[in-house]
């Protein structure tokens, strides 16, 4: 044997990496269009760590919340209501990115929230729930693909895959639940409440606003790829500084001027470049149909000189002005409406005809009544159409089999819940409740179903000599999230306790 002489090691050159209290786990799609969400990591996590993802969380994120309320909810086992802001942009978020950087030893979680574009937007620009491509899961599971929940699928306003251009589903077919960002039993992929898989080829494509819907596919799909490659995070000085730069290259007269060329109050576009409010995502839209450039090329962009900021075909956009006209044209044109019952409104009478409103009322009043009576008149009888239309509707869905939630029947009938309860409050309840039974009779069956394969499961491997252990009954279940559920582990403890085993 060679002897080994240990004055040549020098133990104080030996550097060890840092330790991780939680698995550094390597987020999914980083750097892509389709990074996966921040709930969506959490939950892969509880899932790496065996642990119930209300536990994981609450049992190892308490030391690092600087919240008090949020702390405390925390120390009492219960996330908190506020799950809706963990993938958006923030304060909440941050909290929850620096726990995990600190538990993961990670520094780039904050690229799996919207918290890098955060100085662009007024608002949260997350949804208030879980929405999922049905065909995307679907694919992923048929090719062995790890899977996740991408942070595009949960932007407020997108309702479309542009992979596979089907609607986003944000509730379960099985229970018609909507799905919270984070609770107990959520496993990407799966119902948190039924456990059921949101996995299937769905052919259901019918899109409003098609336009608006690719606007906001490329606008965020752009702005979540390249938030690794910002210098420095926008603000909203910086959303000023390019709307009066492109305000300025243009030879606008007035904020006035410029505001009715975009199709936006003054008042906004006057806050906006004094930096004293941001828009909208629905004004950015607005923006980007005259000016023709993304948000990305307008924000990362703005302090390049080589940056056209040229409006195309300026000239050719006619101005809204109130032109000049006389009374005896003002009046022909209310007899003319009287006459022939177009149901205008007076207010949209006078800005279809550029007439001045106070002007009416003050030298024709008794047409100006007449005008508004015919359009009340007229407003009245449509709505009782309409109410007809919904109730009708409502009983055609009342005798279909098996029995719809008032979700579905929105979805189908093009009838929004919030109208349908308005217009005919108790045929909405009934649908609810009729539904809700359904329910409560297909989940009675479905956990008697599950109690029965379970205890066939423990029967078996018990007759072959194996422990019905948590992981020998999950490799043998259907459906190994069964155990997640209280009620069905209740029946475990119970047949382990039958067959003797303590």
């Amino acid at each position: 044997m060679i002897p080994v002489n240990y004055v040549d090691f020098d133990l104080d050159e030996i550097n060890v990496p840092p330790r991780s209290k939680l698995y550094n786990l390597e987020p999914i799609g980083m750097g892509t269009p389709y990074v996966e969400s921040l709930t969506s990591y959490i939950s892969r996590l509880a899932e790496c760590h065996s642990m119930n993802l209300t536990t994981l969380v609450c049992k190892t994120f308490i030391p690092f919340i600087k919240t008090e309320s949020r702390k405390n909810s925390f120390m009492n086992g219960s996330i908190g209501p506020k799950t809706k802001y963990i993938n958006g942009n923030s304060s909440i978020s941050l909290e929850y990115v620096s726990a995990l950087e600190e538990l993961t030893t990670r520094n780039d979680l904050i690229f799996l929230t919207m918290n890098s574009w955060s100085g662009l937007f007024s608002n949260n620009v997350i949804g208030e729930s879980r929405k999922w491509c049905p065909n995307c899961l679907d694919e992923a599971k048929n090719n062995g693909s790890e899977i996740y929940e991408p942070l595009i699928w949960y932007i407020k306003g997108i309702n479309i895959c542009d992979k596979h251009q089907v609607l986003l589903e944000d509730s379960c077919l099985i229970c018609g639940k909507k799905l919270n960002f984070l609770h107990a039993n959520f496993i990407v992929g799966h119902c948190q409440y039924c456990l059921n898989w949101l996995g299937y080829k769905s052919q259901t494509t019918n899109v409003d606003n098609l336009k608006y819907q690719q606007f906001l596919l490329d606008t965020f799909k752009t702005l979540i790829a390249k938030g690794q490659n910002l210098n420095t995070n926008p603000t909203k000085q910086r959303i000023g500084y390019i709307l009066k730069k492109i305000m300025d290259v243009n030879n606008f007269r007035s904020i006035n001027e410029f505001g009715n060329f975009l199709g936006l109050h003054p008042t906004l576009m006057q806050q906006w470049i004094s930096n004293k409010s941001k828009p909208s995502i629905d004004c950015i839209f607005k923006i980007y149909n005259q000016i023709n450039l993304s948000i990305y090329e307008l924000i990362a962009n703005s302090l390049k000189d080589d940056l056209n900021l040229e409006i195309k075909d300026i000239k050719k956009t006619v101005i809204n002005r109130k032109r000049v006209f006389n009374l005896n044209e003002m009046e022909k044109e209310f007899r003319e409406e009287i006459k022939n019952n177009y149901y205008k409104s007076l207010k949209k009478l006078c800005e279809a005809k550029s007439f001045n409103i106070m002007t009416a009322k003050k030298y024709f009043p008794e047409l100006c009544e007449e005008i508004n009576k015919n359009n009340l008149k007229n407003k009245k009888e449509l709505e009782k159409q309409k109410k007809e239309a919904i109730k009708r509707n409502l009983l055609v869905a009342l005798d279909m089999e098996p029995p719809v939630s008032l979700y579905q029947f929105s979805k189908d009938f093009g009838i929004s819940e919030a109208i349908a309860k308005y217009y005919c409050p108790e045929l909405s309840k009934k649908l609810i409740d009729q539904r809700r039974s359904y329910v409560k009779k297909l989940n009675t069956n479905k956990s008697e179903n599950i109690k029965k394969e379970l205890k066939e499961v423990i029967l078996d491997l018990h007759k072959n000599g194996i422990y019905p252990s948590d992981k020998a009954l999950r490799k043998k279940l259907s459906n190994p999230n069964y155990l997640l559920d209280p009620e069905i582990r209740k029946v475990w403890k119970g047949e382990l306790a039958l067959l003797g085993y303590k």
